[in-house]
């Protein structure tokens, strides 16, 4: 068998929030239908190269990997992270951390893969997310060995970490990188332990300029996991969906002492972020705006589920203490 999926329980694909940050920026550019073109796009590639010599799963099980391609910014940080720099062939265009990633060849994005460029670099390992499961079962179809990388809760994260350096022989740096990751996770909810936990909305998506189609997190995000390390306590810890709309009759009634929301990868100046807050005036009676406790977060690894989880599981604990 070519694909070594590590994940232990079955779920649906594309439930965490880089998955969901990263349909929210396809969305301008892929319609519907798009991602079942790329699938099919993928087939017939895989029809026009059914003369051609194909990879030898034999012969690239019995060696490691050298030539992989990550469809995932998560996984490539990882990679490079386990110092594998030379051994990656290819990744996405939304992979831009650490900067050296900005040298490798470009395959596309999660929905619109460039599948000619991914096959012409020969990878002998690529490297996916449960939300691109069916590109994975095609691509072992074709004889690529693939690797699909859990990404939704911290736990998953540090899976991955651990799946990573079992297929590529950096069983040693990986076992350190996911001790690193733990113990922040667990220093982080001993020193919050006595505190009196505050109230938290995190606010994913909405319509601009306005409070209309608020997505927000909810149970089972790592969101919530790192909130609750950090002393803080998601309001909507109790849904039953990873990103619940709840309304704003509900949010009132919930009354979060701290909102933060987030701008992924988006230059916002001062006068942006001054008009994104104001938005919240017409939720006056909740106590994170009386408060101005309104935080506007825009940076990429807040949906960046890999190594610098830590950085926002640092950011979290200083904006709880904050709003103490």
């Amino acid at each position: 068998m070519n694909s070594l999926n590590f994940e232990n329980t079955p779920r649906p694909p594309g439930r965490g929030v880089y998955n969901f940050q990263m349909r929210k920026r396809a969305s301008h550019i892929v319609k519907p239908g798009r991602a079942l073109a790329a699938l099919l796009a993928l087939c017939a590639l895989a029809a026009s190269c059914s003369r051609a010599p194909k990879p030898d799963p034999a012969a690239r099980g019995a060696n490691l990997p050298s030539r992989i391609v990550s469809l995932s910014p998560g996984a490539t940080e990882i990679m490079f992270a386990l110092g594998l720099d030379s051994e990656i062939a290819g990744v996405t265009n939304y992979c831009n951390y650490p900067p050296e990633a900005a040298a490798k060849p470009r395959v596309g994005g999660l929905y619109d893969l460039n599948f000619e460029a991914l096959i012409s670099l020969n990878p002998d390992l690529v490297i996916l997310t449960p939300a691109t499961s069916d590109i994975a079962k095609e691509l072992d179809r074709m004889g690529y060995r693939t690797l699909i990388t859990p990404n939704d809760t911290f736990n998953d994260v540090v899976a991955s970490v651990i799946s990573i350096g079992a297929a590529v022989g950096r069983t040693e740096e990986a076992a350190a990188l996911a001790d690193k990751m733990t113990s922040a996770l667990e220093d982080a909810r001993a020193a919050s332990a006595s505190k009196k936990p505050v109230s938290v909305m995190v606010v994913v998506d909405r319509a601009p300029g306005s409070l209309q189609g608020l997505y927000v997190a909810g149970k089972g995000s790592y969101f919530t996991e790192l909130l609750d390390a950090s002393g803080g306590k998601n309001i909507f810890d109790d849904s039953s969906i990873y990103y619940p709309q709840p309304s704003l009759e509900e949010i009132i009634s919930r009354n979060p002492a701290l909102i933060i929301e987030t701008r992924l990868g988006e230059n916002l100046s001062e006068a942006d972020i001054r008009r994104i807050v104001s938005d919240w005036k017409a939720l006056g009676d909740v106590d994170a705006v009386k408060n101005n406790r309104i935080l506007i977060w825009t940076e990429d690894y807040v949906a960046r589920p890999g190594p610098r989880l830590v950085l926002l599981l640092d950011k979290f604990r200083r904006a709880v203490d904050d709003a103490r």
